[in-house]
């Protein structure tokens, strides 16, 4: 019996070896350390003065520079230089409000934070405070916090002792309590679908009225005797608090989105309007509230304040947007500031705007140093756009709903010259020589013909399903359908499409890349998949790419790209990988580089290959060595990216968070001169755009970001 017992002892304790011992020759495999190359380090740049080139030179000192070394000048349109600190949240930071050298934010998990700002490379919580239900707005109001707690109601909260806040009193509330807005002794409460509760702040707070709304009331804002409420679907509604009665509805006036956050100033109102931007409305009677204009804001705008005579606008992955407002009652885009998380409020303390970046915590930023701000061009038109095929100066997006839309790209602006309607989701396009073929989801593939004065649908082919994917190459078109299937259709310039074969083939179906006789399919977590197409009515799939043993439990291939003989492929959470078509049936794999996150898109050219991450946004790739790829940073805004091309010195990347957006590639140092392994100078392009510059470094095997090393005014 006990040789029994030890023997099954024996046996458990060899089965936990063995399983210690595979789990970490994965974990090893996962992480396993690069070779260790002459690592090159810089302890110091200076800017060499003298005549001609040399007065626009940086100095770079260090050691282990090669000869190698390649430099890359990255536009810091996003601001980050400008972030200067930030307080890290245990939930969901979801409000704002400044007093001095302090700041007050509302956590759904921690409920309510004391920030001493003082110092803001150094926020330091110094008081806090649970709050029953999820703490979703606040306003400072004298040495009390007042905190709309969603299902929780009102909370007064006393900070006479900011390290020491408490409670007051609580006022439960019939809805969902959204926002709040304190004047006087009275506090009005945006309660969602139960409209706006009327709270007496004397003595005992009390409900004394409660008022309903044509929709859901979700964001304040009150001047003089009228009470403004960002009403959701229902848009802006107006109510007089002039009487000693509960308020009376006075106004109304749809928006095209969601009404989340409005404010007003000098006769007009300013309203977040989720998808649909800010929408300007007139409000110097407020019995007729009529819409002026409308400002697309690059993601959803959430909440807008008015700061040091600028328009913040908080569009959640978007991050911050400042405007200026213009003679003829519109808004123009100063800048943006790129936050990392989710930005829901903004306020300033100081010479400092404080942003709630919902589990980023709060971001910290210095007015000072947003000057100058050069914004993207961008357009935020109506639809998700996703699909993009560009043609000397024009822009064709596949833009959802709203169609087949065309841009010209303009030195300043991408401008929409033509709209053209399709029965349903315009998904992807490709262009052919004299038309542009759509993938219309449940609508079908179409056939649009261009021309100079008009463009209008020439031609349906209809599928079963939705098609999603489209790429026309040497007259036949590739048709995807998420649901797995590959169609090849005939698609001769003066005849009708006609489909030659269908393909089954593994789901989803992501995208599609053509290389000369050989189709490749992203199919998500199935991989990556080789169609041969030299014979298109015996097209079969004869082969998957390969991919390192310990990646494929994060493989997910969502985009693809062909550049110079070689395949690159969006693999999700294990990064980008890159394949050699020498063997067009048989693609060998190069290399591999991982991204902070998931990448989800990219598009290839020369040396570089720029990557969509979902979390980090737009990486740049050194892709010269490709068994030895570095990610050179970031691109300076974190777009989720559906669809990536290049178009001259510019990225064109589709979202659904803003329409099309154009960004300045990175500038490529001209020269770099080594005197021996410890000193670089390095030539400085000229910088064509006003703000902060990074210098990216590079000798193919390291890569070293050098943050705002330059700035042009």
């Amino acid at each position: 019996m006990h040789f029994k017992t030890h023997r099954l002892r024996l046996i458990a304790g060899l089965c936990g070896l063995c399983y210690l011992a595979l789990f970490t020759f994965l974990l090893l495999s996962i992480f396993k350390p690069t070779p260790q190359q002459d690592d090159f380090t810089v302890s110091s740049v200076k800017r060499k003065k003298g005549r001609g080139v040399a007065e626009n030179s940086l100095v770079l000192r260090g050691q282990g520079f090669s000869e190698d070394m390649q430099a890359l000048l990255n536009y810091d349109i996003g601001n980050h230089y400008a972030i200067v600190g930030s307080m890290p949240s245990w939930g969901i930071a979801k409000s704002v409000a400044g007093k001095g050298n302090l700041a007050f934010v509302v956590d759904t998990v921690r409920g309510l934070q004391v920030v001493d700002v003082a110092i803001p490379e150094q926020p330091v919580i110094i008081g806090s405070l649970p709050i029953p239900g999820k703490a979703w707005d606040l306003t400072v109001h004298n040495d009390r916090v007042y905190i709309a707690a969603s299902q929780g109601g009102i909370h007064v909260v006393s900070v006479a002792q900011p390290s020491n806040p408490y409670i007051i009193a609580s006022v439960a509330t019939p809805g969902c309590a959204l926002d709040v807005w304190v004047e006087d002794d009275w506090a009005y409460v945006a309660d969602d679908l139960k409209g706006v509760q009327v709270v007496d702040l004397r003595g005992t707070p009390r409900i004394t009225a409660s008022v309903a709304t044509p929709g859901s009331a979700s964001g304040l804002c009150k001047v003089g005797s009228y009470l403004y409420v960002a009403d959701d679907a229902a848009g802006l509604s107006i109510f007089d608090c002039s009487s000693n009665g509960p308020p009376s509805l006075v106004g109304t006036v749809d928006t095209p989105g969601y009404a989340t956050g409005v404010t007003v100033r000098d006769g007009k109102a300013y309203v977040a309007d989720r998808r649909g931007g800010i929408q300007i409305v007139s409000v110097v009677d407020p019995c007729s509230p009529e819409i002026l204009a409308n400002m697309p804001t690059l993601g959803q705008a959430r909440s807008v304040k008015w700061i040091d005579g600028r328009l913040w606008v908080a569009t959640d992955h978007g991050g911050v947007q400042v405007f200026a407002p213009t003679q003829k009652h519109g808004l123009r885009l100063l800048g943006i500031v790129d936050t990392p998380g989710v930005s829901w409020d903004m306020t300033l303390t100081g010479r400092h705007i404080m942003v709630a970046d919902g589990k980023k915590g709060v971001q910290i930023v210095a007015l000072d140093r947003l000057s100058p701000m050069a914004p993207p061009k961008a357009l935020n038109a109506a639809g998700v756009a996703q699909g993009l095929a560009t043609r000397g100066r024009y822009i064709y997006v596949a833009n959802g709903a709203a169609g087949l839309q065309i841009l010209v790209n303009e030195q300043r602006h991408l401008r929409l010259i033509r709209t053209v309607d399709t029965p349903g989701k315009a998904i992807d396009v490709s262009l052919g020589d004299d038309r542009a073929f759509v993938a219309d989801g449940l609508g079908g593939l179409h056939a649009v013909k261009l021309d100079d004065t008009k463009s209008k649908i020439a031609e349906t082919l209809s599928f079963e399903g939705k098609v999603n994917r489209v790429v026309y190459q040497r007259q036949k078109l590739f048709v995807g359908q998420r649901c797995g299937t590959l169609h090849i259709v005939d698609a001769h310039p003066h005849n009708t499409m006609r489909l030659r074969m269908s393909l089954a083939v593994p789901d989803p179906l992501l995208d599609i890349a053509v290389a000369g006789d050989y189709v490749y399919l992203a199919c998500g977590s199935a991989g990556t998949f080789v169609v041969d197409v030299r014979h298109p009515d015996k097209a079969a799939v004869v082969g998957k790419l390969p991919v390192p043993d310990y990646l494929l439990p994060f493989c997910h291939a969502t985009s693809l790209s062909v550049a110079d003989n070689q395949l690159y492929v969006a693999n999700g959470r294990a990064g980008t990988q890159v394949y050699d078509l020498t063997r067009a049936d048989k693609p060998q794999l190069l290399g591999s580089v991982g991204t902070p996150g998931y990448a989800a898109a990219l598009v290839a050219s020369g040396d570089y290959v720029y990557v969509g991450d979902v979390q980090a946004g737009l990486q740049v790739v050194d892709s010269r060595i490709p068994n030895s790829m570095q990610v050179l940073g970031g691109l300076g805004i974190s777009i989720k990216a559906k669809k990536m091309l290049l178009m001259g010195d510019e990225l064109l990347v589709s979202s659904s968070l803003g329409g099309v957006v154009a960004l300045p590639l990175p500038l490529k140092v001209p020269h770099i001169r080594r005197h021996g392994s410890r000193q670089l100078e390095v030539e400085l392009p000229a910088l064509p755009r006003a703000g902060n510059y990074s210098l990216c470094l590079s000798d193919g095997h390291k890569n070293m970001v050098l943050p705002n090393v330059v700035s042009s005014d």
